[in-house]
């Protein structure tokens, strides 16, 4: 929780709200605007794993990938390893998706500041 009592990802997300508002209103320069745009336009692809899962590495995203049936699955790299009982290779799975979660959160950092907040 930050000092005002909301969460840092409702913060964040208030916070990038309120400048795009401000640059949609014109109260922004184009600096600030492509430097924005920038950082938003890497945020999606810190989620990419290299090799991607284990046993599909075409399937790069740390978040979501299709089940062998096509049915959509949660943290797949993860879950595959728990449900096959293969605790090494999910304890390395977890520190994969827990690098891309830092990156992911970095590069909010980023898109906040290039949005002057």
């Amino acid at each position: 929780m930050g000092t005002d009592g909301a969460p840092p990802r409702e913060r964040g997300r208030a916070a990038l709200a309120s400048r795009l508002a401000a640059l949609d209103a014109g109260q922004g320069t184009a600096t600030n605007l492509a430097a924005l745009n920038e950082a938003l336009r890497t945020l999606e692809q810190q989620w990419l794993l290299d090799g991607g899962i284990p046993g599909r590495p075409w399937f790069r995203h740390a978040l979501y990938a299709p089940r062998y049936t096509y049915a959509a699955m949660e943290l797949p790299g993860v879950r595959e390893a728990i449900d096959a009982k293969n605790w090494a290779l999910a304890t390395r799975e977890l520190g994969r998706l827990t690098a891309r979660i830092e990156a992911v959160a970095q590069k909010t950092s980023d898109a906040l500041a290039a949005a002057g907040r």
